[in-house]
């Protein structure tokens, strides 16, 4: 079955016509929303299995690594989804369904992430090594499975006030100018955003559909914007083991905070107003964030010491420096003082072998 999705304002209205299913096997249908994110996270492995070898990653463990990640990640992704929705009877087949959506991608960081730190611990391998590998290709893999909540027209926020710069995006199910309502109308109807007659009246003025923000396409094109920073910040050589894992953690935790701010189908925690998603995010940005912030303010006042020792106008003995292990080569290094000691040495000799010569003239 097919459905309405519109743009009414976006390069003088777009109209498109989608349906959840892409195709069937008999009477078995895969849904879009499905094919979509296993698209992203297949592509995610590839390119994370052509890039091991430039962190030093073994191909068996990585394959290992991705397998039980995905697999726990799925399994928490969708407890922390029927966890944030209490509100609903869940019977044991509600929650193994998935197939309709309802997932939860900070369930899927934290089990994943968990998973693959227990996997590093024993097999004695660098888990924040590992973690700057793959953060980068976490953040493609989300972008593209976004779109997996536009075809189930799901993941959307609050109506767009007609003024604002948002209403260029502003996303609708019913036609334009038709009284066909869609599920972004009738969820609208249900928490009370508009009347029964499917109409907005805004500041004043009344318009024939109900614009939203489309709030799956602005953490897509966010996404896809950090996928692109963390892979310049990777060909940029290593800064500190963990670098992209903060990067990513505290960018994604500020703009999915106020994401959470405008979406209608936010989970919760317990039975309390507070969203879920949100609070996860707020967290992530402030810890990642501080701690990003604290190691770089570190690493510089380490860098400029250094510096400093270096332009000190001062003669410093480099065997008695702080910096000693910077400043030269532990295997060639010769003091000061084993410095005078071996040109006595050789002036001694040279006497020596200057009388040799002498008593040999006469």
């Amino acid at each position: 079955m097919k459905s309405i999705i519109a743009f009414p304002n976006l390069f003088g209205g777009i109209e498109l016509s989608v349906s959840r299913i892409a195709f069937s096997i008999g009477k078995f249908e895969v849904y879009w929303y499905g094919l979509i994110i296993a698209i992203a996270v297949c592509l995610a492995v590839v390119l994370v299995l052509k890039n091991a070898k430039k962190y030093g990653i073994n191909e068996d463990d990585l394959l290992n690594i991705c397998l039980i990640g995905i697999i726990v990640g799925v399994i928490c992704s969708r407890l922390l989804y029927v966890l944030g929705r209490l509100d609903r009877d869940w019977t044991f087949a509600d929650i193994l369904n998935v197939r309709d959506g309802g997932m939860s991608i900070y369930g899927a960081l934290i089990g994943g992430f968990i998973a693959t730190a227990i996997y590093c611990k024993i097999r004695k391998m660098n888990f924040l090594k590992l973690a700057d590998l793959v953060v980068p290709y976490i953040a493609l893999a989300q972008a593209i499975g976004r779109w997996g909540n536009f075809i189930n027209k799901e993941a959307f926020g609050v109506p767009v006030n007609p003024n604002s710069i948002f209403s260029t995006l502003a996303m609708t199910s019913m036609k334009i100018g038709g009284n066909v309502a869609g599920s972004i109308e009738e969820e609208l109807l249900k928490l009370g955003f508009v009347d029964t007659s499917l109409v907005a009246t805004v500041n004043g003025n009344t318009f024939d559909y109900i614009g939203v923000h489309p709030t799956f396409f602005y953490e897509s094109v966010l996404n896809l914007i950090l996928f692109l920073v963390l892979i310049l910040v990777a060909r940029n050589g290593k800064y500190f083991n963990g670098r992209s894992l903060c990067i990513y953690m505290a960018s994604y935790g500020i703009y999915r905070f106020f994401i959470e701010g405008i979406r209608i189908d936010p989970l919760y925690l317990f039975d309390t107003d507070i969203k879920l998603s949100r609070l996860l995010a707020l967290i992530s940005a402030i810890f990642f964030g501080t701690l990003l912030i604290i190691i770089s303010i570190l690493r510089a006042k380490d860098k400029k010491l250094f510096i400093k020792a270096l332009l000190d106008e001062e003669e410093t003995d480099i065997g008695k420096s702080d910096y000693k292990d910077l400043l030269v080569d532990k295997d060639t290094y010769v003091s000061e003082n084993n410095t005078e000691e071996t040109t006595e040495k050789e002036e001694s000799e040279k006497d020596i072998v200057s009388e040799e010569e002498q008593s040999v003239d006469k």
